[in-house]
């Protein structure tokens, strides 16, 4: 893949259910190192297009690339392997476990070492765990139970356990609902390092429009089903469809 081409496409991208079509004909281009942000009013379609990204649900037509091979309909689990990985918009964890173990199991469950696990837990996984919860602001919670931390620390830790399994791309599907200010801020500076210091690509289904425009590379924008806009936020964001359909219901 060269250094311009996407890192991960869908092209013509269809999901009909019943008769309806959830999402009826979208492109989306999402380039490597980049926030890549998909946006719009509710119904508009974003939940299914994460679905199809994922796995989680067939496409009626059309392809999905993820570095120029076809992942289209494989199951989740595959396209984990290849490279792709999700949070999700209601966190869930293992809220007996430590933020330590979970990265820890997170680790060698990307390696395909999910009998007994903690027999096969070594301290090098255990230093590799503690620098992976240092990187997101948890070094000095990794033997707190996760069930005990912050909603803004929970949702840090999700992206360490995303993370553990070294994707090249990370798919974030609300990522500061119900925060604080103050985590939101931590959670965009966060993103941000991930793209601009590790080189992550991330794509980003978020309603907060100030952090969506304030980090973001690329937005697009989801109407009933279609893209109504897609290019670099100043020029959505003055789009007057975009103004009409989305951006002034939020005002």
């Amino acid at each position: 893949m060269s250094a311009t081409s996407p890192l991960l496409e869908a092209r013509g991208l269809r999901k009909v259910y019943g008769g309806f079509p959830a999402v009826g004909g979208v492109d989306i281009a999402v380039h490597p190192a980049t926030v890549h942000a998909l946006i719009g009013p509710n119904g508009a379609g974003k939940t299914t297009v994460f679905r199809l990204l994922t796995g989680e649900a067939k496409p009626t037509s059309g392809r999905i690339l993820l570095d120029g091979a076809d992942i289209g309909g494989r199951r989740p689990h595959v396209i984990a392997r290849r490279g792709m990985t999700q949070t999700f918009q209601i966190t869930s964890l293992f809220r007996r476990l430590t933020p330590l173990e979970s990265v820890q199991l997170a680790m060698l469950a990307a390696r395909g070492h999910t009998g007994r696990p903690w027999g096969r837990a070594a301290a090098a996984d255990r230093e590799a765990a503690l620098t992976l919860l240092d990187s997101v602001g948890l070094a000095d919670f990794a033997v707190a139970q996760s069930g005990a931390l912050s909603h803004g620390d929970q949702r840090a830790l999700e992206i360490a356990i995303a993370l553990a399994t070294r994707p090249r791309l990370l798919l974030m599907d609300e990522p500061t609902a119900g925060m604080s200010p103050a985590e939101t801020d931590r959670i965009v500076q966060l993103v941000s390092g991930l793209v601009r210091g590790d080189g992550l690509t991330v794509v980003l289904s978020e309603h907060d429009v100030d952090v969506v425009f304030g980090v973001s590379d690329t937005v697009t924008v989801l109407h009933q089903g279609r893209v109504i806009a897609s290019g670099d936020p100043a020029a959505v964001r003055a789009d007057s469809r975009v103004s009409s359909v989305y951006l002034g219901e939020e005002s």
